[in-house]
């Protein structure tokens, strides 16, 4: 059971509760109207503004509309203009519009609720006043003699409707719209005018114009002359085959309108021009287009020339645009170093720029500077602006023991002029060679090859000093050594000596320019033949004279080369050493194998038409051919 004290504190407690919640309900029924501010005014033009406010308060009711309102005197309600722009509390934007230009006006924010309506602060401000419009007046183009075009650019309408718009002019400074005009419609933008009526020779001055409720602005003012029956003139451009190298026709259209007009062309390296010439057909008359030119002549080549038609009568001068043309250019050209000589053959070689002309090219060739022959180039004609390579082979030269001296060029000729490379010289292959001790051999040529026709013979190296002429045993000999078949000199003719290796590795042996082929020399030869299985019968001498019978596939020697059984010399198990004479023919190359004692070496053999690569010792006694390759 609680105690007295306690009962009464659960009293007091139970009355301050239900004091406060009659407090809370009369303060909730104490409604007033809204609190609102007034935003300041901006965007001011010559009929609107805008503003706004900010609903602070509601006054505990709802905000069922706000706004602003604005008068013409102070104290504006909502029972003068006004806008009305949504519920609430909070911000909100207010556009002002119907506004008179040039006035002042009230405004104040409001809220209402169903207390009524609360207004913030009150501001002022003055619409922009009405001003003339802004125009500028555009060049004038397309003069005649009694007309011309011109026009203008309305910019602003200065905050009233343009009405009206165009051109006005007269013959003297500051024309007005009582003067002469155009209308060329209304508003903002631009515009373009005919002027028409006018008088030939007077100078006339021009404004655009631009009318709204306030006035009329005008542009820039403009003057211009008439012309005065002036003739036109166009220069036309020449075409390509007007122009040549040191020559042009230079072309023109010119109208007299009605005078008689003289006609010349100015013409130069530069727009300052400097040189003058006349047409051909001037003076012209008439009132039509007509076509006039002149040749002009002693132009340098490769230039860039100006010129423009010029056109006088008795009142004026008239000139066309300026053109440009280029004189043409004689191809370059370049006598170069001949390549592939042979014994009757040659190929000659030049350089040659067309420069952007068809080009025909040929080379001059003989044995003296006269030359007396010619041969047109592979690659003839030539185009384009880039050097070209040209070459021709020429293959019906003289032949001679010494070899001959030939004159050479190259000649180039295009639509303007002819030109001629410097003269060169070639030595043909002389078709005999002699060896330092005296021995005459044929030269043939084998395709990319010269190889001597008989087997080396000689007893010198080409420096003039003697070869070992060893008869003793060449077993295990590594010193250069030669020897004669059998030991017996009558065998030098036809069959030559024998050498070993060590003679062949001096680089010496052969006569100077000349060397013992090497291995990649038999295989270029062999290739040429018609390869290994048939080579043999390709280059053996024909017949049995020095050949073993059957000696096959021996049977017309189409290359003159002539390999001859000459055996080789080896170990003397029987007799002195020497074997397969009239059975083989082997020949030393100059490479030598991967093993130190051997070296590449070419066999032919009487009963068969091939031809072996194989290894020979070093100290065997071989025979040698010597080769050189074309322009060695």
């Amino acid at each position: 059971m609680k105690s007295p004290k306690s009962s009464f504190s659960d009293f007091k407690t139970g009355k301050l509760y239900f004091l406060i919640i009659i407090t809370l309900l009369i303060a909730g029924c104490n409604k007033e109207k809204p609190k609102v501010t007034t935003d300041p005014v901006k965007n001011i033009t010559t009929n609107s503004a805008t503003s706004g406010g900010k609903v602070l308060d509601d006054g505990n009711a709802d905000v069922s509309v706000r706004g602003v309102c604005w008068s013409t005197d102070q104290s504006p309600t909502v029972n003068n203009s006004k806008t009305m722009d949504g519920s609430g509390i909070g911000s909100f934007t207010s556009n002002i519009t119907q506004l008179t230009p040039n006035t002042q006006y009230y405004v104040k924010a409001y809220a209402t609720n169903e207390k009524g309506t609360g207004y913030g602060n009150e501001v002022s401000f003055t619409t922009n006043p009405l001003l003339l419009a802004s125009v500028t007046t555009s060049p004038v183009t397309n003069v005649t003699t009694n007309s011309a075009e011109c026009g203008g650019n309305v910019t602003d309408d200065g905050g009233a409707e343009v009405t009206a718009r165009g051109v006005c002019w007269n013959t003297l400074p500051n024309p007005t719209t009582s003067n002469f005009k155009t209308v060329n419609g209304s508003g903002l933008g631009a515009f373009t005018s005919s002027l028409t009526g006018l008088e030939p020779g007077n100078t006339y001055y021009v404004k655009a114009y631009a009318t709204n409720s306030v006035g009329t602005a005008y542009g820039n003012e403009i003057n211009f002359p008439t012309d005065i029956q002036c003739p036109s003139a166009t220069t036309d451009q020449p075409s390509d085959s007007d122009v040549g190298l040191s020559t042009a026709i230079l072309k023109g259209i010119v109208n007299p309108n009605g005078l008689e007009t003289t006609v010349t062309f100015e013409y130069g390296t530069t727009t300052s021009y400097g040189n003058v010439v006349t047409a051909r057909q001037s003076p012209i008359t008439g009132n039509s287009d007509t076509y006039v030119d002149a040749n002009v002549s002693n132009l340098l080549e490769n230039t860039t020339y100006h010129y423009r038609v010029k056109a006088v009568n008795a009142l004026c001068s008239r000139y066309g645009f300026d053109i440009s043309f280029k004189t043409k250019q004689c191809p370059s050209v370049t006598t170069e170093q001949a390549t592939n000589i042979g014994l009757t053959s040659v190929t000659l070689n030049g350089t040659v720029n067309a420069n952007g002309e068809s080009t025909t090219v040929t080379f001059e060739y003989g044995t003296s500077t006269s030359y007396g022959n010619t041969i047109t180039a592979t690659q003839s004609p030539v185009t384009g602006t880039s050097n070209t390579s040209v070459e021709a082979t020429v293959t019906n030269l003289s032949a001679s023991t010494t070899g001959n001296t030939y004159h050479y060029r190259v000649k180039v000729q295009n639509a303007y002029c002819t030109k001629y490379g410097l003269d060169e010289t070639f030595r043909t292959e002389p078709t005999q060679v002699n060896d330092a001790s005296g021995n005459t051999y044929h030269v043939i040529q084998i395709g990319t090859q010269f190889w001597m026709r008989e087997n080396l013979k000689t007893t010198k190296y080409n420096n003039g000093t003697d070869i070992v002429n060893e008869t003793g045993s060449w077993y295990n000999l590594i010193t250069p050594a030669y020897c004669w078949i059998w030991n017996d000199d009558t065998y030098k003719n036809p069959y030559g000596a024998l050498y070993n290796w060590y003679a062949v590795n001096t680089g010496i042996l052969c006569p100077t320019g000349w060397q013992v082929p090497t291995d990649t020399d038999w295989e270029i030869l062999i290739n040429y033949v018609g390869g290994e299985s048939i080579a043999g019968g390709k280059l053996k001498e024909v017949g049995t004279a020095h050949w073993e019978s059957p000696n096959t596939g021996a049977e017309n020697d189409p290359y003159n080369f002539t390999a001859l059984p000459g055996g080789f010399r080896t170990i003397p198990i029987i007799g002195t050493g020497f074997m397969y004479f009239g059975q083989r023919g082997i020949y030393w190359s100059s490479t030598p194998t991967d093993d130190q004692n051997n070296a590449y070496s070419r066999s032919m053999i009487y009963n068969g038409e091939g031809v072996t690569r194989g290894s020979s010792i070093k100290w065997q006694g071989l025979s040698v051919r010597c080769v050189k390759p074309l322009n060695k």
